[in-house]
């Protein structure tokens, strides 16, 4: 740029912000000239002094340097422009959002070793490893994610199998082709939307299988499309599988569907204990019926969730702490009733399933604590005091329908739950479920929590 200033005399001094914008600045009596060169993309302030005697003037000149054509700013922060390639049109990409809408959570895919080996097309060729095939996966951050980003992780390992006696485990290293795994992000279209494959990308994080360390990623994302390239680094075997796992919590709406599977909002207008049950994905059917994954079953209809549950943990809990005697004093529990505060209670031969009850206040405490300590979500009404009273009051709630199971005006929420208790034993049967609520209720706030 070029420009004429006065006094003649006045003295120039510049100054550049950030560093990385190389200045020539020309000054020759009333006229300077400045060339600028950026190093990094980013935006620059060049600061004019013109002094002269009893006065000082400024001039500040705006530089909006961005990367040329096919490259983009790296996402490290330092502005530095790298290559920004576009998906190979001989690719299949293969999108997250099975369930046809805009994907958030947490999702898994598996696939053959082949998928990005030998059986890969030939045109798919890998942006990040020479000479080798590749295969994509998409997903979408929502645009209703943090501002800040939330923290994705992307995980690769060996789809589990059961082996012979004496076959080996299957591995990603050796048989897999060690394979590497690299998370792009999608740049926004200039101009318009382009078909898909024609939007170039960034590199977000990479990482490769090593012998004892399966490769995962992690990193922030902000709302927008992303990308997952598996290829690998060495000869892939035709035999074995892969298991990728990804995790993009939205907060705001992992809290909303926390509430409602819960039933834990103010106005308590979540799902009933039976539908729970059938978003957790355990089926446990009766109280004949064995047991399914209680450890953490992927929900099919809410995989982004959390259902890892340690039953009806309330005697080990108690016992540690010391409040055995103190629940008995507060619910005046006679202790004829103590061999009710089990899994399983059996009245006159009926068994009622009160740990159908305990899964579900697990999960309200795992799942509550998680948004806010865990995804971040640190807002009024996630967990409190208040919010965890409600979850306890759902528990009590959950164990009450489970004694009145078929009886007058109480029906069976599900067709299976086949067990009638007496009047003797429905009053009995209440009586438990305020010992249970109390015994959790006696557990101190500020030691619970999760690590994850």
């Amino acid at each position: 740029t070029r420009f004429t200033y006065r006094p003649a005399a006045a003295q120039l001094t510049t100054t550049v912000h950030p560093a990385t914008l190389t200045i020539d600045d020309t000054d020759n009596a009333g006229t300077v000239t400045i060339e600028a060169t950026p190093r990094h993309a980013d935006t620059y302030t060049i600061a004019l002094r013109f002094a002269q005697p009893g006065r000082t003037d400024t001039r500040t000149i705006k530089i909006n340097a961005t990367c040329p054509t096919g490259q983009a700013p790296g996402l490290t922060g330092s502005g530095l422009c790298v290559p920004a390639p576009t998906v190979p049109s001989g690719c299949s990409v293969t999108p997250l959002d099975t369930r046809g809408r805009q994907w958030w959570g947490r999702t898994a895919a598996t696939g053959a070793y082949s998928l990005y080996g030998s059986g890969a097309p030939a045109a798919c060729t890998s942006l990040s490893q020479s000479g080798a095939r590749a295969k994509y996966y998409s997903f979408t951050v929502p645009a209703d994610a943090p501002a800040a980003g939330v923290l994705a992780k992307v995980a690769l390992g060996p789809l589990p199998i059961v082996t012979r006696p004496g076959g080996s485990a299957p591995a990603l290293v050796g048989p897999g082709g060690s394979p590497s795994v690299t998370l792009w992000r999608r740049l926004p279209a200039v101009g318009g939307p382009p078909p898909i494959p024609a939007r170039r990308m960034q590199t977000v994080a990479s990482d490769a299988a090593l012998t004892g360390a399966d490769p995962v990623l992690t990193a922030t994302v902000t709302a927008g499309d992303y990308l997952i390239e598996i290829a690998p680094t060495a000869v892939v075997s035709t035999v074995g599988s892969f298991e990728l796992e990804v995790s993009v919590p939205s907060p705001r709406t992992v809290h909303l569907h926390v509430q409602n599977v819960g039933n834990t909002a103010a106005a308590g207008d979540g799902v009933d204990l039976a539908q729970f049950l059938a978003a957790r994905g355990t089926l446990a059917q009766s109280a004949s019926t064995a047991r399914s994954d209680l450890d953490d079953p992927r929900s099919p209809s809410h995989p982004w969730l959390v259902f890892t549950a340690d039953w009806c943990s309330l005697p080990s809990r108690a016992t540690m702490l010391g409040i055995e005697g103190y629940i008995y004093l507060k619910t005046s529990l006679h202790l004829d009733l103590v061999q009710y505060l089990v899994q399983e209670a059996d009245f006159d031969g009926e068994t009622v399933p009160f740990y159908y009850a305990c899964l579900r206040h697990d999960f309200n405490w795992r799942n509550l604590h998680r948004v806010k300590h865990h995804l971040g979500y640190d807002t009024a009404g996630v967990w409190d005091s208040t919010v965890r009273g409600r979850a306890d009051d759902r528990f009590e709630a959950d164990l009450l329908v489970l004694c009145n199971t078929n009886q007058p005006g109480h029906p069976a929420l599900s067709p299976d739950w086949d067990w009638t208790l007496t009047l003797d034993d429905v009053r009995k049967c209440a009586q438990v479920a305020v010992a249970f609520k109390d015994g959790v209720a006696a557990y101190p706030f500020f030691l619970i929590a999760y690590s994850h």
